[in-house]
């Protein structure tokens, strides 16, 4: 307070002008901050304090040493609250204005503010001072007075005419610009390279030609262009959270690079178990099992460690690697040839329907062989198998065109003449071929003309078979016999409904273990009598079941071995029909003149045509094969064989053989020009030059102009040669 009792402040206010000439000087160690708002440089004195405070100006101490001053004057305004003290002494005298960090509140930060540039550079700079008004002038003084100002005025209060200011005082800075442009760090590549950055700091894609940017990798986060900024990101808690979480985790060198000879070894041997298995249509729950033994027998093997198959990885593997693989190939090859298609409709355990596809193609010199296509069908009809076959194709990519042959079994789904898939196929691709199975037609043949013969035979089989079956009590009883007998203590085998032609191998069973089967059941008869045992019993007593027996097995032999060449890997339809009159003819032999047989056009050995019943002979010398001629030769020496008996045999054989002839020339339809197709693929036939033209061929099937040998000669317009050059080049 002054003589008159005004403050400082309200000195100020009253004043019609203030003239600061200097800065704040570093008194006593301390810095005193003259923060300037935009409040113009007159101020008028009817504005209220309060109001003037909020843009005017203000000081306060940048050091805690002005709290230790020892002649403080306590503040008697309500407008020093905020932390400055200012005393005046009268005329002559000097006020004091001292400034208490301590007392600093967050008011008077909000209410003031800094200059444009930061205080380090107005220390810095000596040209620096504060912007005012354009058309005033202000001026900064500051003495040193017990480490305030003191701001000499008269006794009236008015503003003086000079500021006086202290001899000590250093120079002060020069005034600068405030409209100067503020200064933007650029982006230095060589930060990249220090040991704190290097790995995550990259400049950031969204740096513009103004300014640049920073970007951390680890954050994914951009970061203000400056080393000081860049480091305080590093030192952050995200920043050294998100390193140690990257640290724990794996590269993908680890996986790829360095490791890669190893896991490539592993990976071939999962696929080699895997594929051994496969190829011998073993069990996929042995592949742990298997692993296991390997592991202990290879103990130092480093690529066998790392290899962990089980059955659930062994199954993934055969069905999305090899399975899809294999496929690709198999489409891109269809895609690009012939084949023929072989299709089967069946009924697994569960009562499911499915549809089995493989197809056949010739490639790389050889006839190969593929599983196309297992789908499962609910619509069991010749239509909704057609359609299921041609979508499996034309989804695939694959030219139904490309198939140049179909065959099947001989259902009236799949082979009708009228309404079947062959039909419905046939009606697409008028040149496709349709081939029904020889096998299977055979086996039919055979079981057609075992229904001639007396029905307790077959049933014997059966019967005796499931005597034995589940009953190893049964089987040490007839294995006690085997031994007394001295034959091999084999088992006996039961005639199969879906195994072709198995009844043979059931007869020959049955022939091998007769005396053991005689002993055995005529014990059981005595300690066991039932119905079925007693049937038994009857049928193994009866001296023709041995002859009926030997006679099966000697042309049931016949028809095993049409259908064993058959069966084959090897490529043998151009000889079914060859083998095919070589059976009829072997049968016709057995009860028709030879000499007949042998002459005779094979469409004349028919039993529906009118001569054929006079090429037959008698029933006496019919050819029963030798081993049941010499059972009937004992038999009539025996006495045991009457003339009845022996004609009704005789008549069972000729109907037996009668029948198979005729199923087999209904079967086989002989005079099918697709038997003529297939002729000039025997190699006899090409060496000898048989026929010498293959027009006929490409008649036949079309499909094969494109395919065609481009070494072949074209002569004739479209009539197709070979060269005898050719053939032995």
């Amino acid at each position: 307070m002054d003589q008159h009792g005004r403050s400082a402040l309200e000195f100020c206010v009253s004043s019609e002008s203030v003239q600061l000439t200097e800065e704040p000087r570093h008194i006593s160690g301390s810095r005193l901050d003259l923060i300037v708002t935009d409040a113009p440089a007159i101020v008028s004195p009817s504005k209220d304090v309060n109001d003037y405070k909020k843009k005017t100006f203000a000081w306060h101490s940048a050091s805690d040493e002005d709290v230790d001053d020892p002649d403080p004057v306590p503040s008697t305004s309500k407008d020093d609250a905020h932390g400055s003290s200012i005393a005046s002494s009268g005329n002559g005298t000097k006020g004091n204005i001292k400034s208490s960090s301590a007392k600093k509140s967050k008011a008077t930060k909000k209410r003031s503010f800094a200059l444009n540039s930061s205080p380090e550079e107005d220390l810095d700079d000596p040209e620096h001072v504060p912007s005012t008004s354009k058309d005033h002038d202000i001026h900064e003084t500051s003495t040193a007075t017990s480490g305030g100002i003191a701001i000499d005025s008269d006794e009236s209060g008015t503003a003086p005419d000079k500021i006086v200011e202290d001899p000590n005082t250093p120079p002060r800075k020069k005034a600068k610009d405030c409209n100067i442009k503020i200064y933007s760090q650029r982006w230095r590549d060589s930060w990249m390279s220090e040991p704190q950055f290097s790995g995550w700091l990259a400049k950031s894609n969204r740096s513009t030609s103004s300014k640049d940017l920073a970007f951390c990798s680890i954050c994914n986060l951009d970061i203000t262009c400056g080393k000081s900024e860049i480091a305080r990101h590093a030192a952050s808690q995200k920043h050294k959270r998100f390193s140690l979480e990257i640290s724990k985790t794996k590269s993908m060198s680890t996986f790829v690079s360095s490791a890669e000879p190893i896991q490539r070894s592993a990976r071939r041997i999962e696929l080699m178990v895997c594929a051994f298995l496969s190829e011998h249509h073993l069990a996929i729950s042995l592949c742990k099992p298997f692993m296991d033994l390997l592991h202990a027998v290879f103990l130092g093997d480093i690529p066998l460690k790392k290899v962990k198959l089980g059955k659930q990885r062994a199954s993934n593997i055969i069905r999305q690697v090899f399975g899809k693989v294999f496929a690709r190939d198999l489409y891109e090859v269809l895609r690009q040839c012939l084949f023929s298609v072989i299709i089967d409709e069946t009924t697994d355990r569960s009562s499911t329907k499915q549809l089995c596809i493989i197809v056949q193609y010739f490639m790389d010199g050889k006839l190969q062989t593929s599983f196309f296509y297992l789908i499962e069908v609910y619509d069991s009809s010749a239509a909704g198998l057609f359609n299921v076959l041609k979508e499996s194709f034309t989804s695939k990519d694959i030219p139904l065109e490309n198939i140049a042959g179909c065959c099947s079994d001989t259902t009236n789904v799949m082979m009708g003449a009228r309404h079947s898939v062959a039909s419905l196929l046939k009606s697409v691709l008028p040149k496709v071929v349709i081939v029904k199975c020889a096998c299977h037609m055979v086996h039919l043949a055979a079981s057609y003309a075992c229904l001639k013969l007396p029905r307790y035979i077959e049933d014997l089989c059966r019967n005796i078979f499931s005597h034995f079956n589940l009953s190893s009590k049964r089987q040490y009883a007839l294995n006690e016999f085997q031994k007394f007998v001295e034959i091999q203590p084999h088992k006996i085998l039961a005639p199969g409904q879906t195994r072709w032609l198995s009844l043979q191998a059931c007869v020959k069973r049955l022939l091998e273990q007769w005396d053991a089967l005689i002993l055995y059941f005529r014990e059981l008869a005595f300690s066991d009598p039932t119905q079925v045992n007693d049937m038994i019993v009857d049928a193994l007593g009866n001296e023709v079941t041995v002859a009926y027996l030997e006679f099966l097995d000697y042309n049931l032999g016949k028809f095993n071995q049409f259908n064993t060449l058959f069966q084959s890997k090897s490529p043998n339809f151009f000889s079914v029909k060859s083998e095919t009159c070589k059976l009829i003819r072997s049968l016709c032999s057995d009860f028709m003149n030879v000499r007949y047989v042998k002459t005779a056009d094979i469409s004349l050995l028919n039993p529906s045509h009118p001569t054929f019943s006079s090429a037959c002979i008698s029933d006496e010398n019919i050819y029963i094969g030798l081993s049941a001629t010499h059972t009937i030769d004992k038999l009539k020496e025996s006495g045991n064989m009457t003339n009845e008996k022996l004609a009704v045999f005789y008549k069972n054989c000729r109907s037996f053989l009668v029948e198979a002839v005729s199923q087999i020339q209904t079967r086989f339809s002989l005079e099918d020009s697709v038997y003529k197709v297939v002729s000039c693929l025997n190699p006899c036939a090409a060496v000898s030059l048989d026929p010498p033209s293959l027009g006929f061929l490409f008649d036949e099937i079309p499909q094969l102009s494109k395919f065609a040998d481009k070494k072949m000669e074209i002569l004739s317009g479209e009539s197709i040669i070979w060269t005898r050059n050719y053939l032995l080049n």
